[in-house]
């Protein structure tokens, strides 16, 4: 995973939100929020969220109507049957009107997006170039697990006094292995990342 080239993405997708919204302030005590409400979508995602039940986590879903080039499949408008995208009239009822969809995993979407506030923070702290390594062992077995600790680490973020880069490493990779945890693999978390960041700069314009 490329750490380096992911830092440096999010430095000028940061500089073009801060002068497009012309965010001054407190940023770092407002991304450490964001990144709680985030992390907290994970683990709703995950089916985590709830003290009293299990759910199922969410990694399946589907954006409509969207470029005819970026689309897995098509949805035909008459029957609601999804075939391939080359297909011109519909197999199930013969139909040739169809809408492109993409297939998604909102769980992953979810994931990278919290890693987005991850680091964007690491480098409000001063953190820019974290390499990953065996002197940091991870001991978590569950998500739940994971998820605790991340919260508990979260709090002390806008602290930085008290969040040094051992510190950070720490929680920066117990983010990646809840990753692994749910299933992801390193190309898939950096995939993912780099086509969010690429989705967020389209809307930025």
């Amino acid at each position: 995973m490329d750490l380096t080239k992911m830092f440096e993405l999010q430095r000028q997708h940061d500089a073009a939100l801060i002068e497009k919204n012309g965010l001054t302030g407190d940023l770092l005590s407002r991304k450490v929020l964001a990144l709680q409400v985030a992390v907290g979508k994970v683990a709703e995602l995950a089916g985590v969220g709830q003290w009293h039940t299990t759910k199922e986590a969410r990694t399946a879903g589907a954006i409509i109507k969207i470029s005819l080039i970026l689309a897995d499949a098509a949805y035909c408008k008459k029957c609601g049957d999804a075939w391939d995208i080359e297909v011109e009239r519909c197999p199930t009822c013969d139909h040739g009107e169809f809408i492109p969809i993409k297939y998604t995993n909102p769980l992953l979407e979810a994931y990278t997006e919290a890693l987005s506030l991850i680091l964007s923070i690491g480098m409000t702290i001063g953190y820019e170039c974290v390499e990953l390594n065996a002197r940091y062992p991870i001991t978590f077995r569950t998500a739940e697990e994971i998820l605790l600790h991340l919260f508990h680490d979260a709090f002390h973020l806008d602290k930085e006094q008290q969040m040094g880069i051992f510190e950070y490493e720490y929680f920066i990779v117990g983010y990646f292995e809840l990753g692994v945890e749910l299933g992801f693999t390193e190309e898939q978390i950096e995939t993912a990342y780099l086509e969010s960041i690429e989705r967020q700069r389209a809307a930025i314009g």
